[in-house]
């Protein structure tokens, strides 16, 4: 097996770091605990515990990504749905300055799971992100994750 050890990266111009475009520009953004939400009523998702965002991207008073850089995202929500009810329909949608770019829906039983993946294109200042989630049955609660991935820079 090989070892390789660097001292230093450059550019290709030989001076300055490299840049890096598919380095993660928020991760691993979730629910902690659950979320009550109204049965059948759009409720913005309360992603509120971060581990990985290097770049401050996240609001959390607000609950939205707003990525500091301009490129294309790949964005992956999963949502986990429980209530005392034997079907719960769960739909979870990514928003981009507040309109619907995508959604993913599960009709199943308690303890439902709906997820959804966009690739969306940000210009690295104004547009931001947020999850919305809808679950319909008794007593609905919402748990799950979010991450977020610079795909590709300059967009």
């Amino acid at each position: 097996m090989s070892t390789l050890r660097v001292n230093a990266l450059q550019s290709s111009a030989g001076t300055g770091t490299p840049t890096t475009l598919n380095a993660p520009a928020l991760s691993a953004v979730r629910i902690t605990g659950s979320q009550s939400v109204t049965s059948g009523a759009w409720t913005k998702a309360q992603y509120n515990s971060v581990t990985y965002d290097p770049t401050g991207a996240w609001d959390a008073a607000n609950f939205r990504f707003t990525p500091q850089t301009a490129g294309m995202y790949s964005v992956q929500a999963v949502l986990d749905s429980s209530g005392s009810v034997s079907t719960t329909n769960v739909t979870l949608a990514v928003y981009k300055n507040g309109t619907q770019v995508r959604a993913g829906s599960s009709n199943g039983t308690t303890n439902s799971r709906a997820n959804v993946a966009a690739a969306i294109t940000m210009n690295g200042s104004t547009d931001y992100l947020e999850v919305w989630i809808n679950i319909s049955g008794s007593s609905p609660a919402a748990a799950g994750n979010v991450d977020m991935f610079l795909v590709r820079a300059g967009v």
